[in-house]
């Protein structure tokens, strides 16, 4: 009997259930479409993501670039319009035959060639670049700083030669670049040579000595003096005596000084 009385109940819910799974049927797609078009556009999103974040690293790197570069561009264009030209120094220059001062023990030779070329050039002997000022520089601290840029562009130390025409020492210095000690000293290089009668006044501007030649000066970015020694730190111009000097003065190392009382700058400031 009790078997007879649940059939009756079970049969009774029999529509009930059947009605529910057409709704469930009904109502199976309503949830999950949007979740499917939801995971799809994931990706998308992503993608514009990456983009907008590998744009915004551009161009940060863009205006870090522009920054550093600035100074070279705004330099050149101030060299552009300077109103001084070449005739003006070489008037100044010419006539100026007086005897250019050496360093202790040295000789000048009063029929020496001329230091200062017409133009500015630039030449290389072996690993070491060469820079010669010349009478068309309209200023020199302009000048320098292209100089200084080009230096810092190719990871070279900038060197300024302060020379003179009937300096000895001088085109005795210039006879010994191509030798392999001197290469190996200079090898990361760029030598400016200046003339120092010639430039004097700009010289003076900048605190570099021209009582002695040859001077060797080392400027910072914002050329301003670091140190300077003469050709008196060496005995006889040869490669072995001078490559060390200037091989440990291009680094900074060069400590130890045959003439401390000498001072690096115009107007005997100590560095």
């Amino acid at each position: 009997m009790v078997g007879h009385a649940t059939e009756p109940a079970a049969s009774a819910t029999e529509p009930a259930a059947s009605a529910i799974e057409p709704a469930a049927r009904a109502t199976e797609g309503v949830g999950t479409r949007p979740l499917v078009r939801t995971r799809r556009a994931l990706p998308f999103a992503s993608f514009l993501a990456s983009v907008g974040i590998a744009s915004l690293l551009a161009s940060a790197a863009l205006f870090a670039w522009g920054a550093h570069k600035w100074h070279a561009v705004s330099v050149i264009a101030e060299a552009a319009f300077m109103g001084e030209r070449e005739e003006t120094r070489r008037a100044k220059h010419s006539g100026d035959d007086a005897t250019v001062p050496t360093a202790p023990g040295r000789t000048a030779k009063p029929d020496g060639a001329p230091s200062v070329p017409s133009r500015s050039r630039t030449a290389r002997v072996g690993e070491i670049e060469i820079s010669d000022i010349g009478l068309d520089a309209a200023r020199l601290k302009v000048a320098l700083a292209v100089e200084h840029e080009l230096a810092h562009r190719d990871g070279r130390t900038l060197l300024v030669m302060v020379t003179g025409a009937e300096c000895l020492p001088c085109r005795n210095f210039d006879g010994l670049l191509s030798d392999p000690l001197m290469q190996q000293a200079l090898r990361r290089v760029r030598v400016v040579r200046i003339d120092g009668r010639a430039f004097a006044e700009e010289l003076a501007e900048l605190r570099i000595q021209t009582n002695v030649f040859p001077i060797f000066a080392l400027l910072d970015a914002n050329l301003k003096l670091r140190d300077a020694i003469h050709g008196g730190e060496w005995d006889e111009d040869v490669a072995a005596n001078v490559a060390p000097v200037l091989a440990s003065f291009v680094r900074g190392a060069y400590r130890s000084r045959r003439n401390p009382e000498w001072s690096p700058t115009a107007g005997g400031v100590r560095l």
